[in-house]
């Protein structure tokens, strides 16, 4: 059974469909012999995490709207088993594997609701399963790796010496122009990962951790890390550029061009999601930004705009050109 042959199903048996606002998401109203009761459906094979805020979104709204808080939500998907995630919500959903074709009923959720799995069909056999497992947010992963190594560098550089110096800064590996004309351009890279003291440091990982968990959960662990490294680098060099035009000689190093990289990776996510998880990301967006600005990609004068502006551009066509499909992929 597909998701249209369900619907098809309910409107026959006399249910009126009524928009929900988000793409692939359909709420139907019980007929009037009803107690009054909402089915509401979701076809998604990948985006996980965004279906569990999507569900609660929805909860809220028409449960307001229709007086009701009998409401099953109905996921159609052929990825069953990362499916489950979803039921972290507390929300009543029953999951339907459109591989196997069967209706699978969790632990915790109700075996039966007004009738629905008559309407579903009989012929489908329903699967009772042990408790969900939950993949919100995975301890290994890229953000809480680059966490790591940011605080064991900093913490090295203390220890042996003052990273608030710039010439003990610019010996282990932070950036300045007249390194890099020399042939130094490791250092477009290892200043990615230097900070000047532990406000720097700590701004900075508070906004990575923020942001960084839930993009990487957004579209894979891979995907994440390759714009974490390109956007870093692009930053480095964005500032680089600057620096020579403007004929500056400063020291320059700290993560919030990558950081800014996945505000700009974050905005494209919002465009390609129309309408799923808006506030969710702007929000993200807004905190990442008005935080990493004051910190940043800091030099001996101050901090550096046009590193934050480098990794911003070059983290959101990074999140385009790898990112094009609606609905961001969830992968491992």
């Amino acid at each position: 059974m597909t998701a249209n042959d369900f619907y098809s199903n309910l409107i026959s048996h006399g249910y009126i469909g009524n928009p929900t606002g988000v793409p692939g998401v359909y709420a139907f109203q019980s007929p009037l012999n009803y107690e009054r009761h909402l089915i509401v459906t979701f076809t998604e094979n990948d985006d996980f995490f965004g279906v569990q805020m999507d569900m609660e979104a929805i909860y809220r709204d028409i449960s307001y709207r229709f007086s009701t808080n009998k409401i099953l939500f109905v996921l159609f998907t052929t990825n069953s088993m990362n499916a489950r995630a979803v039921l972290n919500t507390g929300l009543m959903c029953w999951i339907y594997n459109t591989i196997e074709d069967k209706l699978e009923i969790y632990a915790g959720q109700p075996y039966e609701f007004y009738n629905v799995k008559a309407i579903i069909g009989q012929g489908v056999s329903v699967k009772k399963k042990k408790e969900p497992v939950k993949i919100k947010h995975k301890i290994v992963n890229f953000t809480n790796l680059f966490i790591l190594i940011n605080v064991l560098i900093h913490i090295i550089l203390d220890v042996i010496g003052d990273p608030s110096d710039g010439q003990f800064m610019l010996d282990n590996g932070a950036i300045n122009v007249e390194c890099i004309l020399r042939g130094e351009v490791y250092r477009l890279f290892t200043a990615m990962f230097l900070h000047f003291d532990y406000s720097h440091l700590l701004g900075n990982m508070f906004v990575l951790f923020l942001a960084g968990r839930n993009l990487e959960n957004m579209i894979g662990r891979w995907k994440f890390a390759v714009i974490y490294m390109v956007a870093g680098l692009g930053s480095s060099v964005v500032a680089t550029l600057y620096y020579l035009l403007t004929r500056q000689e400063v020291v320059c190093a700290g993560a919030s061009g990558a950081i800014y990289g996945i505000v700009g990776a974050m905005i494209w996510a919002l465009i390609i999601h129309a309408g799923k998880r808006r506030k969710f990301i702007l929000w993200q967006v807004i905190v990442g930004g008005a935080l990493s600005l004051g910190q940043g990609f800091i030099p001996q004068e101050g901090v550096s705009g046009s590193a934050h502006i480098g990794g911003f551009v070059v983290g959101f066509l990074i999140a385009l050109i790898m990112c094009r499909k609606r609905g961001i992929k969830d992968e491992d």
